[in-house]
């Protein structure tokens, strides 16, 4: 009985278990209401805190052409989600706080609050992100450059013609035709810049053609250009499909096909015929080309006129043409030019300021010189004058560049290091690779001075025009000069007997790219192939696929000087190399599959170059190998082989072991090092390094950055700043340092990074001339970069760029007194995740940062200010142009008055006025305590001001406050009682803005009581206002009447908006007396969350929004017009709109005589005609008032219409009271039944409510109508 008992007690215990935790948390919801609203607040407090610094952190991104994390932006988006469900249960709590009545709504509230915190609990937790963005790619919504350009009166007419065509929109491809060299490829750049300036396009892509068409290279051009990503696509058919999807979006592009020699089907490439988003404007030589494709439009370019040719050519020769002894055989110079741009260009750049009467006699003769009998026509015109200038190059060097560069494709962008290595191959430099490299920057530029060459995507490349390319080949066959990267050329003489010995005889440099070969005729490049080249001296393979091993016989290419191998993935080894014993130069960069830098390179005893960059599974390099190489000038082998070994009893030459680190020393010539190192313990390695080393990239890793993961990216620029010496160190300590970086690397770097606790302290590189980047982090027990003691002294005078990040102890940047010329030249400093940082120095009377051109704060909760301005003076920061502030608890202004005097001047006026000249863009994030920019002083101005975003900054409200504090200690800024608005544009005697085009902030800057100077805000471009309480509306109708310049407006989370613009009785009116608001540039208008708006103005006016293209309306439940008046948006193309079951139509025009509620329109508006001669897609979704989309009788033109979808909308019973044109209107989709061809949108409408009607009894519901597009 005792056991059944126990039994029973132990089974009543476990249910009590069982059903007890779930009862006492039921009643802790009730109990603990109190405690639950606060958690919640500050869990949701601490959240809007991660959240803004991270948006921060997307914004700057975005700013910089990044792609954001799939993963930050759902982050982010949970964040917001929460955010509204917060704002719900907080919104409740007054209306349950007390009575017993309530007791249900207590417990309901409380436990939604509690799961609430729990799930803010669980999204802060995962707000730890290895990188927020990746580099992004171009964007098409940019102007292209166009260097130097001319007026000329002979193409304004053209030009005006092609413009108007575009401006039509019924014309989808357009031409321009005529011979090379004559600026069709200049014209069609000027007309992308005006189409996007002048807003006819969205977007505006230039692709190149020429031959032979590479499709896949075209492609990757467009795609790259619209941001669309096609590397990985393998296949054609995806990138078509991919591509035609991005081209017939909701955005309008032209779209440039440069130089197109062969008939192209567009719609093979994905480039879709025929749509009314995507304009195609093509330039070819020829117009039977342009006729075969069916363009429509095909304008033809004429040489220039007389009076231009003059004009480009004396702006390319200069003035020296004017001289009365020389103007009349310049003429005659630009008479036999024929009026050819690129003739003139080049012959005038040629005889630039030549004074010399026979030279340009000479010129004239060269150039009246009958052409060559074999001559290909279409060079026919420009090879006279381009021979001329090449003819009077002042060097055989000059000639055989220009020659060589003929070798790469056309349009191609030419590598430096490509010409160098070519030149060197062939013997046409003496000397190091330093010096060849210095020696073809000075032909190019010559060269380009010349307009043989052009600039290339930057100064390490160069390009020619393919006019120019087509006579440089011409000329290389007139002189023999051998080398061709046509792989049909090469392919074809072997075929013939007869031609393989001419080939095997004179090729000296052979040039094979991926680019550049059909996949039919990809050369086999095996012992067969290499028997015909015999005296080839150099040899380039770029992105072979097919390339595995080199061939296992190589006598014949025993001449060979330069092996340049890129990127040839599957390419495995490389042995027989050894055997090539007069190579030079030897590249295997990008070669993924080699495994092991073979014993024969030893051999190799005239090697100057050895690149092995990025060579990923490079993981055995043998003892001895390295120090062999004793000639070696540069080594390259950046993320490539990292298992260097320290010095131990072993013999060098002992084929278990790595290379050691201490070969390095043998190699005498070294000039150029490119390493990583693996093994920390390597710093203390007891060596030197060659005294020649004129640059480096040295990187030496550590566990250390493995074990602390970072919640943001470290900016990448270090490894990309422009310097020639560059170290990367990582290390605990513990060990010396040995004297190879001691003594040498630490000596010479100009760019240096420094990680771990080894970086305690960096007193010994104060004095360093050569530093200009510095950046230090992840160190546990820094508490300053460095200290001095005596009066005066001068620390880092030379450094431009200094970042700290990660410093958890550091207290101050620098500790001690420093002179003036401290950080003298540091133009950008970034302080990150700095929690104890307290100030930048204890000489904060001192302007130490006078020539800062950017700040970037973040993460430092103790620092209160970044210095005092009255003390620095107005030359302290008159080179700032930007200022980052986030994530800042504790600071008060961004710049201080000298507080030693605040006693002295805490009750008088201020004095200062504060000038800052250069100071373009400011963002001020999560700083909850910042009370204004500054403090104390009487004025500041911002001459050049355009963007300001101040995001969770609760206690500013203005940029300039006084020294004044009251009883408790705070000044009075902190008093103001109004913290819904900014005041950031009342007070224009105190504060002076520039032309200010980005606005981004959550508070009101037009809601102050004071008068606004609306002028302010005539160059606005886009603005964003959000999480806005307190304000009605926005802005009033004389603000309104200056935002000519507004393009984008976001309105979102501003729970007591009511309106967007009040009537403040300042009318505005049309020429016939009607108020109207304009707002001519707006392109961009989002409406989100806005629970208590009714409309964008809620007084009678008419609204003019002609350049308004998309407008997005969400969660806004009040909103039941958008305008008493008219809406004239002649261009919107897109329309979407889910407001939440409430939207009614209104009347727009009423009659004086109407009666009992019934509505009639008067004669005038039974004419007006509503027309959307853009819009392709309308959306409308739950509005279960909505009774049509036009209740008047007015007539509806949609002449663009092509989708429409209209979904949750019971009362919709008729789309208009007029008629309805929808020309483009092919199938109609009602409630899942198809109807081909209809032609009566109304009629469809009004017959399937009436069905659905029928079928509910009275209670009919229109499901869902879509409009869509047949498919082609």
């Amino acid at each position: 009985m005792t056991g059944i008992v126990a039994s029973l007690v132990g089974v009543a215990i476990q249910i009590v278990k069982w059903v007890g935790a779930p009862i006492k948390r039921q009643f802790n919801y009730l109990c603990c209401f109190t405690s639950n609203i606060n958690d919640l607040k500050h869990e949701a407090e601490e959240l809007e805190n991660a959240a803004g610094d991270l948006q921060g952190q997307v914004d700057r991104a975005r700013d910089d052409v990044q792609v954001i994390a799939r993963e930050v932006e759902a982050w982010l988006t949970n964040s917001n989600d929460i955010e509204d469900l917060k704002n719900t249960i907080l919104v409740e709590v007054p209306n349950v706080e007390s009575g017993c009545l309530k007791l249900s709504a207590r417990f309901s509230l409380s436990k939604r609050a509690k799961k609430t915190t729990d799930r803010i609990k669980v999204l802060r937790g995962q707000c730890k992100f290895n990188a927020i963005s990746q580099p992004g790619p171009p964007t098409a919504t940019s102007t292209v450059p166009l260097g130097t350009t001319y007026e000329f009166e002979s193409r304004k007419q053209i030009e005006e013609d092609i413009m108007t065509s575009l401006r039509g929109g019924d014309v989808n491809m357009i031409g321009i035709c005529r011979m090379g060299g004559l600026g069709k490829t200049t014209m069609a750049k000027k007309l992308m810049n005006r189409a996007l300036e002048g807003h006819l396009f969205d977007e505006v892509v230039m692709a190149v053609v020429s031959q032979p068409v590479d499709k896949v290279k075209i492609q990757l051009e467009i795609g790259g250009s619209l941001g669309l990503d096609l590397k990985d696509e393998t296949s054609e058919a995806s990138r078509v499909q991919k591509l035609r999807a991005r081209l017939i979006g909701t955005k309008r592009i032209l779209l440039v096909l440069d130089d197109v020699w062969e008939r192209l089907v567009v719609e093979e490439l994905g480039i879709p015929r025929g749509s009314k988003g995507c304009t195609i404007l093509l330039t070819s030589r020829n117009r039977d080309v342009l006729s075969a494709m069916d363009v429509e439009k095909v304008f033809g370019m004429e040489v220039l006129s007389e009076e231009d040719s003059w004009l480009l050519f004396r702006g390319r020769a200069g003035t020296c043409v004017d001289d009365t002894g020389l103007n009349f055989i310049a003429k005659q110079v630009v008479e036999e030019c024929r009026g050819l741009p690129i003739a003139l260009t080049t012959v005038g750049a040629t005889l630039k300021d030549e004074k010399n009467m026979r030279i340009w006699k000479d010129a004239v003769t060269q150039l009246r010189k009958a052409n060559p009998t074999n001559i290909p026509d279409f060079i026919k015109e420009v090879y006279n004058p381009l021979k001329v200038s090449y003819n009077k190059l002042d060097s055989e060097e000059a000639k055989s560049l220009f020659l060589i560069c003929c070798l790469f494709g056309e349009d191609a962008h030419i590598p430096l290091e490509y010409l160098t290595y070519f030149c060197m191959g062939l013997g046409i430099f003496e000397g190091s690779i330093e010096e060849t490299r210095n020696r073809i920057c000075t032909l190019t530029k010559i060269l380009k001075s010349r307009s043989l060459l052009l600039d290339g995507r930057n100064e390490d490349y160069v390009r020619m025009h393919d006019v120019v390319r087509d006579v440089c080949i011409f000329i290389a066959k007139e002189e023999g000069y051998i080398g061709h990267n046509d792989s049909a050329w090469i392919f074809s003489c072997f075929q013939q007997g007869r031609e393989r010995s001419k080939l095997s005889t004179n090729l000296r440099l052979l040039f094979l790219s991926v680019n550049s070969i059909k996949p039919e005729e990809e050369v086999k490049f095996d012992n067969i192939f290499v028997e015909g080249i015999r005296n080839l001296n150099v040899l380039c393979i770029e992105r072979y696929p097919s390339l595995t091993s080199l061939p296992h016989t190589t006598e014949s290419l025993k001449n060979l000087n330069s092996l340049l191998l890129y990127s040839c993935m599957r390419l495995e080894t490389i042995s027989v190399v050894g055997e090539l014993v007069n190579l030079e130069i030897l590249i295997c960069s990008h070669c993924g599959s080699i495994k092991e830098l073979p014993q024969e390179i030893k051999r190799l005893n005239r090697l100057k170059l050895l690149d092995l960059t990025e060579c990923e599974g490079l993981q055995s390099i043998r003892g001895g190998i390295i120090s062999s190489l004793v000639g070696l000038e540069e080594l390259k082998m950046s993320r490539s082989f990292k298992k260097w070994e320290a010095s131990n009893s072993k013999e060098r030459e002992n084929v278990n072991g790595n290379a050691e680190l201490r070969e390095l020393e043998l190699l005498i010539n070294l000039r150029n090092l490119e390493i990583d190192i693996e093994d920390p313990a390597l710093v203390a390695e007891n060596m030197r390094l060659p005294s020649n080393l004129e640059r480096f990239r040295i990187r030496i890793s550590s566990s250390f950055h493995k074990q602390i993961p970072l919640s943001y990216s470290i900016p990448h620029e270090f490894y990309y700043y422009p310097c020639n010496k560059k170290m990367s160190l990582g290390w605990e300590g513990g060990t010396c340092v040995g004297d190879w970086i001691q003594m040498q690397l630490l000596k010479d770097t100009e760019c240096l990074r420094l990680t771990g606790n080894g970086a305690n302290n960096v007193d010994y590189l104060a004095n360093s001339e050569n530093i200009r980047w510095l950046e230090l982090g992840r160190c546990e027990t820094m508490k300053n970069i460095g200290r001095t003691t005596m009066d005066g002294a001068t620390v880092f005078p030379f450094i431009k760029h200094l970042t700290l990040y990660s410093l958890p102890q550091l207290e101050e940047i620098w500790d001690g007194p420093i002179s003036s010329n401290s950080f003298h030249n540091l133009s950008q400093l970034s302080l990150l995740y700095l929690p104890t940082l307290k100030q930048l120095c204890k000489s904060n009377y001192v302007p130490v940062f006078a020539n800062l051109s950017s700040i970037e704060i973040r993460g430092c909760d103790r620092l209160r200010n970044l210095g005092q301005l009255s003390i620095a003076g107005n030359d302290c920061l008159s080179q700032l142009r930007n200022l980052y502030i986030h994530d800042c608890k504790l600071m008060e202004q961004v710049f201080s008055w000298n507080e030693e005097e605040d006693q002295n001047i805490n009750n008088s006026e201020p004095t200062e006025t504060i000038m800052f000249p250069k100071l373009k863009k400011v963002e001020l994030h999560s700083l909850p305590n910042l009370v204004s920019f500054s403090r104390g002083i009487e004025s500041i101005k911002f001459p050049l001001f355009t963007q300001m975003s101040m995001i969770e900054c609760p206690k500013m409200t203005s940029m300039v406050s006084s020294n004044e504090k009251n009883s408790r200690g705070r000044s009075n800024a902190d008093n103001i009682d109004d913290h819904h608005s900014l005041h950031l544009f009342c007070q224009p005697q105190k504060v002076s803005f520039g032309n200010l085009k980005e606005l981004r902030t959550p508070r009101n800057p037009f809601s102050c009581g004071h008068k606004i100077d609306a002028s302010l805000f005539i160059g606005l471009e886009k603005l964003a206002i959000f999480r806005c309480e307190g304000n009605v509306s926005l802005f009033s109708s004389s603000i309104a009447a200056n935002l000519v310049s507004l393009r984008s407006l976001k309105i979102s989370f501003c729970d007591d908006m009511v309106e967007v613009i009040k009537d403040d009785e300042e009318k505005v009116v049309r020429g016939d007396g009607q108020r109207t608001l304009l707002f001519p540039k707006l392109q961009e208008l989002h409406l989100y969350h806005l629970p208590k708006l009714v409309s964008f103005c809620e007084w009678k006016c008419d609204v003019e929004l002609t350049s308004l293209r998309k407008v997005e309306i969400k969660s806004c439940p009040n909103m039941k017009y958008f305008t008493l008046g008219l809406l004239a948006a002649p261009n919107l193309e897109a329309f979407n709109s889910d407001l939440n079951n409430y939207l009614e139509i209104v009347k727009v025009i009423e009659d004086e005589e109407e009666k009992e509620g019934e509505k009639t329109v008067s004669a005038a508006a039974q004419t007006t005609v509503l027309l959307f001669p853009k819009l392709q897609k309308l959306e409308l979704k739950k509005l279960c008032k909505l009774v049509s989309f036009c209740e008047w009788k007015f007539d509806v033109e949609l002449p663009s219409l092509k989708k429409v979808k209209i979904k949750e909308c019971p009362s919709m019973n008729f789309f208009t009271s007029g008629t309805l044109s929808t020309p483009k209107l092919e199938v109609v989709r009602i409630n899942y039944e198809y109807f081909r061809g209809l032609k009566d949108l109304n009629g469809a409408v009004q017959q399937q409510f009436e069905k659905k009607q029928q079928e509910d009894k009275g209670g009919a519901e229109v499901q869902e109508i879509e409009v869509e597009e047949l498919n082609s």
